[in-house]
């Protein structure tokens, strides 16, 4: 499932107009006013459902299919360079009226299953989704992109996010505004040696590795919600967060390359200081590409939890920590056999042995988005998607990373597909740099701050409510 190809288009001249508009000297206080009209056809043209105030979807798609036909011969003329304010009012004109008809329709082909309400509430206010990738130390770019999309208005109906953007976004999660201060005192006096334990059991769903990953221990009381531990549930902001899963039938191979991998006599990862020591850094990565390489034909099954039912009960933080779990490097263990059981039983119901770092199946996960948009999760439908990658091919690192880059960029594809847009920031830290310093941290948040400036008031301008024509919209007051 994914978004239809026939409205994706709009979203394009969409982006296309606004930039221009906003961007062009030439607009005038006419245009201006034509402007409602024209974003009222473009999100008229992009709606697939409309949720009435009973809370039931009705599924518009095929319906608008001929309003999109006669509307793009119309748009693509607006895109031509040298279209002068002039004609675009005369054909703003001619767009006005292919709604009015087509509206019309549409209302007397749903009689009495659309509200009038919910249909200008659906033009008028589109939800907002945000995707945050995997990439460890590079993520903490995402709290100046989030820092700035609050500077210029914009919250996110909804997020989704794979490993450290897990992580990050479960955080955004917590509140309905954003503020970077109340990040920071989460992340004060977080240490090293609280987030990581060398060796230690490994738990029943995780595979090998050198580390155990405390996430529980070393965050629970910073995610505390009245006296006990956060729930799935217990967010301002619906999440969810991608985690690998791994099909029983591929477990014993997966399990003895990763072994293999892991000992001295290939030359890979023989201890916990294979990380943290930088001469050792090149075998640690030399080994852990190859093992990475090997299993881009493995079936990986990504799996995105939370905003549901089935997991609404699980603790949060150990919903983080499976997303975070990097195979061969870090291994989580719950501890609480009650909770540990669910788990089990969760997995065996999808179909997976073993539950890994959600970058090995889906390191943008937009899909979840797509998703959660079908089950009604938001306050509406057809969200604007944007997906922030901090671990691609355009990320400046060191050189030893590039080989894991490229494996992880094609587990973005998808991603990169299903996004109306995609922020590829360049200046990052060090993905080892899971717990930076504070001067680190701040120059990160501040990089990323400027590196998303255009693209947080570009959105903000597609999202500003419309002020819905009434000439279209049967006369009804906005």
């Amino acid at each position: 499932m994914g978004i239809p190809s026939n409205t994706k288009i709009f979203s394009e001249f969409e982006k296309d107009f606004v930039a221009r508009l906003h961007g062009s000297a030439q607009s005038t206080a006419q245009l201006r006013a034509a402007y409602s009209e024209w974003r009222c056809a473009l999100r008229l043209a992009q709606l697939t459902r409309v949720k009435n105030n009973n809370g039931d979807s009705v599924h518009i798609e095929s319906a608008l299919m001929l309003l999109r036909e006669r509307l793009k011969p119309l748009l693509m003329e607006m895109r031509q360079e040298d279209f002068s304010v002039s004609a675009t009012l005369k054909l703003i004109k001619k767009i006005k009226a292919v709604c009015q008809d087509e509206y019309a329709d549409l209302r007397s082909f749903f009689e009495t299953r659309i509200d009038r309400e919910s249909l200008i509430y659906a033009i008028r206010r589109r939800p907002f989704a945000l995707v945050l990738g995997g990439g460890g130390g590079t993520g903490y770019g995402f709290l100046g992109v989030l820092r700035q999309l609050e500077k210029v208005g914009v919250r996110p109906h909804m997020l989704a996010g794979t490993s450290m953007g897990a992580i990050l976004g479960a955080f955004r999660s917590l509140h309905r505004g954003f503020h970077l201060s109340a990040i920071f005192r989460y992340l004060d006096d977080l240490h090293w040696k609280q987030l990581f334990k060398s060796g230690g059991p490994g738990g029943s769903l995780c595979l090998p590795a050198l580390m155990e990953l405390r996430l529980h221990e070393a965050l629970r009381n910073r995610f505390m919600v009245h006296g006990a531990d956060r729930r799935l549930r217990d967010v301002h902001i619906p999440i969810r967060l991608c985690v690998a899963g791994l099909p029983a039938e591929n477990d014993a191979s997966v399990q003895k390359e990763l072994m293999d991998s892991l000992s001295m006599r290939s030359g890979g990862l023989a201890s916990m200081s294979s990380i943290l020591n930088p001469i050792r850094w090149r075998r640690t990565f030399r080994a852990l590409t190859g093992v990475l390489n090997g299993w881009t034909q493995v079936d990986w099954k990504p799996l995105y939890i939370g905003a549901d039912h089935e997991s609404k009960d699980f603790l949060l933080l150990d919903a983080l920590a499976y997303s975070a779990s990097v195979p061969g490097v870090f291994h989580y263990n719950i501890d609480r056999p009650l909770m540990m059981q669910a788990w089990e039983q969760w997995c065996e119901a999808h179909g997976v042995r073993r539950l890994v770092d959600g970058g090995i199946a889906d390191n943008l996960p937009a899909q979840a988005i797509v998703d959660a948009d079908a089950e009604g999760v938001m306050p509406g439908h057809d969200p604007f998607i944007l997906s922030v990658d901090t671990f691609s091919t355009e990320a400046k690192m060191n050189w030893f990373f590039s080989p894991i880059q490229a494996i992880a960029e094609t587990k973005t594809e998808r991603g990169r597909e299903l996004s109306h847009e995609v922020l590829r920031l360049k200046k990052v830290l060090s993905p080892l740099s899971v717990v930076p310093n504070a001067k680190d941290l701040l120059a990160a948040v501040r990089d990323a701050e400027e590196e998303s400036r255009s693209v947080a008031e570009k959105i903000a301008n597609i999202l500003e409510p419309i002020d819905v024509s009434a000439e279209i919209i049967d006369e009804v007051p906005t």
